[in-house]
């Protein structure tokens, strides 16, 4: 309400830097803070009627969680600021989803997190779909039989046809990654023919046999 002529404005800017301009990094390693003020608030602060307002800060971050974790859903514990946090990271979490803390900042300010997943030798993420591989002895390859495949909720049965070679690609239906409207995606298991690396004398005559045979 007051009358601004005159003003110069680069003036204005000037104090502002001044303000916050040494703001960096807060509340621990992987956090960013940024202070947030109302403008009003200030001008009213810079005139003795906004003595006692506090500055609202969002502070933002990254949580590493593994695939598993991922998959299955946790319950972590950070600490922004001296204080110490619990959340949970829903079931099917993506890589570069975001979580919201609200009014869990300094000053009552939000925690906006990024999620990043860990990368999992086992499984490799396509979409709702995930790839795998197995190892196969060679005799269930060739005559058929079932092998055990590790998947992100436990263990499954794979029944392998006979004749499969090696770098065969098989499916296990619903056994992927979960979505949003509660089904899952398929994993894929790559079917890794294996031999004995040493054989009795037994097995080598047999494989002899399989051999003048073929």
């Amino acid at each position: 309400g007051g009358d601004f002529a005159g003003f110069d404005g680069s003036q204005f800017s000037d104090f502002f830097q001044g303000l916050f301009g040494g703001a960096g990094r807060r509340g621990g390693a992987g956090f960013q803070g940024g202070a947030q003020v109302n403008l009003e608030d200030l001008l009213g602060g810079l005139g003795g009627a906004g003595q006692g307002r506090r500055f609202v800060q969002n502070v933002e971050g990254e949580l590493q969680v593994t695939l598993e974790e991922a998959f299955s859903g946790s319950d972590e514990v950070i600490n922004v600021d001296g204080k110490r946090l619990s959340l949970r990271v829903p079931a099917g979490t993506r890589d570069g989803a975001r979580l919201r803390l609200a009014g869990q900042g300094p000053g009552g300010g939000d925690v906006l997190l990024t999620i990043r997943v860990l990368e999992d030798a086992r499984f490799d993420l396509d979409g709702d779909d995930l790839t795998t591989s197995v190892d196969v002895p060679a005799p269930v390859a060739a005559l058929g039989g079932d092998v055990t495949v590790q998947t992100l909720s436990g263990r499954g049965n794979l029944s392998v046809p006979p004749g499969s070679s090696g770098g065969r690609r098989m499916r296990l239906r619903g056994q992927g990654w979960p979505r949003r409207d509660g089904t899952r995606g398929d994993l894929y298991v790559r079917l890794n023919v294996t031999v004995p690396a040493t054989l009795s004398d037994e097995q080598k005559e047999l494989y002899r046999k399989l051999r003048d045979l073929g």
